[in-house]
C-alpha cells in the first residue's frame, strides 16, 4: 500500500485538484533533477501552472521517454513517481504482529523523547554577531517543518517574511531566539508549530500524516473522548494542537506533550475534555491526501 495517493488526475487535461496538485508538487520536488526532478523546486501551492506541467513532462520523459503531461491515479506515472521518492510502501503494512496499540505507544515514546528539546526560556548568544541570540533546538524544530510540513523543500527557509514588523527569513524565523517563521496572514504574524509538532510525532510512529499549510493535518477530524496518542484541538484562536500521553483519575482530564507551549517549549501539560474543539483518532488513521 502506497503512503500517498491522488483523488483524480494531474496535468494536461485534468480536474487538478488542488490537494492532489499539491502532492504532485511536493514529490516532484523529491526527486533529484538528474533523475527527473525539477531543477528549480516547484511552489507547492496546488496550482497546475507552466512550471508543474513542464516538470511532469521532465519526469515522464527522464524515466518512461512518455511526456504525456498527466499524472491519474495508480497509473503508470504515479506509480513511478512514488517509486523513486520511496512512498510506494507502508513499512508497516505486511507486518502481521503490528496493533493499533503498539503504534500508540510509539507515539507516545516520540513525543516524551522530544520533551525540552526546543525553548526560548534561555537564549542562546551568537558567538559571531554580539547581541544576537539563537534559539535553543532551532535545528530541531527546523527538522520538524521539513519533515511534517506538505512540500517543504530546503530552499523554502531563504524565503523572507514579516514577523512583529521586521522582514526576516523563514531559517531566521526557526533559529533565532524568541522568533517564528513569518506567514503571510494576518500581517506580522509566525507560525505556531504546536500542530506540526503533533505531525511530526505521528510520523515517527509511521502514521504518514501532514501537516498543509492554512489547512492543517490532512486527515479527518471526530468528536469523542481522546486515548493516549491522538491529537487533540482545544478551542481557541490559536488551534491549539497536543499529543495525549494518558488519562488523569478519569475520562475528563487528559496528560499533554505540547509543542509551541510557553516559551515555545515542548512541554507537559494537563487539559479538560471541555476544552477539546475535536481530535485526530489512531485508529481513524487515513490520510485524505498525501
Amino acid at each position: 500500500m502506497a503512503l500517498v495517493s491522488i483523488q483524480a488526475s494531474v496535468g494536461i487535461n485534468s480536474p487538478n485538484l488542488l490537494a492532489d496538485v499539491m502532492q504532485v508538487q511536493t514529490l516532484l520536488n523529491q526527486v533529484a533533477p538528474t533523475d527527473g526532478g525539477p531543477v528549480t523546486p516547484l511552489v507547492v501551492d496546488g496550482k497546475c501552472g507552466t512550471k508543474t506541467l513542464a516538470a511532469i513532462q521532465r519526469f515522464q520523459q527522464t524515466i518512461m521517454n512518455f511526456p504525456d503531461g498527466r499524472i491519474e491515479p495508480n497509473k503508470k506515472t504515479w506509480q513511478k513517481l512514488v517509486g523513486v521518492t520511496g512512498m510506494d510502501k507502508d513499512p508497516y503494512s505486511n507486518n502481521e504482529y503490528w496493533t493499533w496499540k503498539e503504534r500508540r505507544m510509539d507515539i507516545i515514546y516520540w513525543a516524551k523523547h522530544e520533551l525540552g528539546k526546543v525553548s526560548d526560556r534561555v537564549p542562546l548568544p551568537d558567538p559571531k554577531v554580539p547581541g544576537h541570540f539563537f534559539r535553543r533546538g532551532g535545528d530541531v524544530l527546523k527538522v520538524y517543518f521539513e519533515q511534517a510540513v506538505m512540500g517543504w523543500h530546503p530552499a523554502f527557509w531563504q524565503g523572507k517574511g514579516n514577523y512583529n514588523g521586521r522582514i526576516i527569513t523563514a531559517e531566521e524565523g526557526v533559529l533565532g531566539w524568541n522568533q517564528r517563521v513569518p506567514q503571510p496572514m494576518p500581517p506580522g504574524a509566525g507560525i505556531n508549530w504546536c500542530g506540526i509538532f503533533a505531525t511530526w510525532v505521528w510520523r515517527q510512529a509511521g502514521l504518514y500524516i501532514s501537516w498543509i499549510p492554512g489547512i492543517g493535518i490532512n486527515m479527518d477530524s471526530i468528536d469523542g473522548y481522546p486515548l493516549p496518542g491522538d491529537i487533540i484541538v482545544e478551542y481557541g484562536a490559536a488551534n491549539h494542537h497536543a499529543i495525549v500521553t494518558s488519562t488523569i483519575g478519569d475520562d475528563d482530564k487528559y496528560e499533554t506533550v505540547n509543542g509551541n507551549a510557553e516559551y515555545q517549549e515542548i512541554r507537559v501539560l494537563h487539559t479538560h475534555r471541555k476544552k477539546i474543539a475535536k481530535m485526530y483518532s489512531v485508529n481513524s488513521y487515513s490520510p485524505l491526501y498525501g
